[in-house]
């Protein structure tokens, strides 16, 4: 739990950031119920640059942006093979700029948009929309904005609204994934750059 002075100290970090809170009803704005935190306070800005002038910047929390991916020429030399899902090259997968107009940190929600695509084109009916945009705005009206730690339980959402059961396991090894490919099975993998800098994509 954060002290007051705490959170006026993050607000002033993050005061470009519009905060909201969830609640059963859906976002509110934080600063009606605390207005106090509107008001300017000189000593927390003074601590906020002490804690500029210590920070090390030999301390990365950020990574280069690959997000763990070599390169296709820096690959060793040898023999490749490759082996994907049923199906997965004749389905019109979703990319994260096709909705970039409409919502932000939505990979999330593009990787399940990707996968109803994906059943649909397996023979799993309803699951794909009279359009792409209307496919996705239903499965975001669920998954909504990310970063997103766990996509599963919205995936299972989207798709029994449609009338169809997802069942779902956790792979957490290379070999893992490679067996769930050989068993006709889609990943969501979840990668990481930062603390927070994460990225959703659908292994097939």
């Amino acid at each position: 739990m954060l002290t007051r002075s705490q959170l006026k100290l993050f607000l002033q970090v993050q005061k470009t950031i519009p905060i909201k809170i969830a609640s059963q009803s859906g976002a509110v704005d934080l600063y009606p119920y605390f207005p106090v935190l509107k008001q300017e306070d000189a000593n927390a800005v003074v601590k906020l640059n002490q804690l500029q002038q210590s920070y090390n910047p030999e301390y990365r929390v950020k990574g280069d942006g690959d997000y763990g991916f070599m390169a296709y020429g820096n690959l060793p030399s040898g023999g490749y093979s490759a082996k994907t899902i049923t199906k997965a090259s004749s389905t019109d997968w979703t990319t994260t700029g096709e909705f970039s107009s409409i919502a932000a940190n939505h990979c999330g929600a593009t990787a399940v948009t990707g996968l109803a695509r994906y059943f649909d084109n397996r023979g799993f009916a309803k699951l794909k929309k009279t359009s792409i945009d209307a496919t996705y705005r239903a499965v975001h009206a669920i998954v909504g904005h990310g970063p997103a730690m766990t996509i599963a339980g919205s995936a299972k959402t989207s798709l029994l609204n449609c009338g169809h059961t997802l069942s779902s396991s956790f792979i957490g090894t290379y070999s893992g994934m490679t067996t769930a490919v050989s068993n006709q099975r889609p990943s969501g993998i979840l990668l990481t750059n930062g603390i927070v800098a994460w990225h959703w994509i659908i292994c097939e």
